[in-house]
């Protein structure tokens, strides 16, 4: 698997309280697998948050088990650190770059690359809405392959989702009109987590009439149609 981690960093005014905003996405489909706001407790620095941060996303990604690993960050003091060329200048910091690099060890292939921040971006109104909230803001549950692979076999109903027409920009997540989207019940990767929460809870798994195969409802978020249709009763 080849992702893209992406981290941004919020403070209150005052620069005594963090919290970050992670978002994971496939490289190469583009697909949000993961979205959370995360408080970080007891950071000394912007630099210790950043440190705390990333050790948080990578214990994220860790049982997605990536072949390789883009990390993205505004922090050009993170960058410089945990490719040596700057030092930790105290022995909690050390600490943490220790375990960070411990983590990308068990990464094949990992690289960081410093962006600038988006005030719009998805990872930052996480960890906005985090920091706000005071406590962490699951918005996407990760999706990791063995936990698919785990319910093949279940006997739980299979299904996709079809939005009927295009939701455009108001789609949190950007879902593509007329693509089937696999159910099982896991949610599949890059499915809108307002449009899930109405798929599961009036979906097939919930459908009583055993001749009852699909059905049309409304994404709570956007009004956009979808067309939810049973598989494997």
């Amino acid at each position: 698997m080849d992702l893209v981690l992406q981290i941004d960093l919020a403070s209150d005014r005052h620069g005594s309280r963090y919290a970050c905003g992670i978002v994971v996405t496939d490289n190469h489909t583009a697909r949000t697998l993961h979205e959370v706001g995360h408080v970080i407790d007891e950071a000394s620095s912007v630099l210790a948050a950043d440190f705390a941060a990333l050790h948080h996303g990578l214990e994220l990604i860790a049982p997605m088990q990536p072949d390789t690993l883009e990390i993205r960050c505004v922090s050009q003091a993170l960058v410089e650190h945990l490719t040596g060329i700057a030092t930790p200048s105290d022995t909690a910091l050390q600490a943490t770059l220790q375990r960070v690099l411990e983590q990308l060890l068990q990464i094949d292939n990992w690289q960081f690359t410093r962006v600038d921040r988006e005030a719009k971006s998805r990872s930052v109104q996480l960890a906005n809405s985090a920091l706000v909230d005071d406590d962490d803001v699951v918005a996407m549950e990760p999706v990791v392959a063995e936990k698919r692979q785990r319910r093949e076999h279940t006997g739980v109903p299979q299904w996709t989702v079809e939005l009927l027409e295009d939701p455009g920009v108001d789609c949190p997540a950007r879902c593509v009109a007329r693509r089937k989207y696999p159910f099982g019940p896991d949610v599949p990767a890059g499915f809108c987590v307002h449009a899930a929460r109405v798929v599961l809870t009036d979906g097939p798994l919930t459908w009583t009439d055993p001749d009852l195969s699909a059905m049309t409802t409304l994404c709570p978020h956007c009004d956009v149609s979808m067309r939810i249709q049973c598989v494997d009763r």
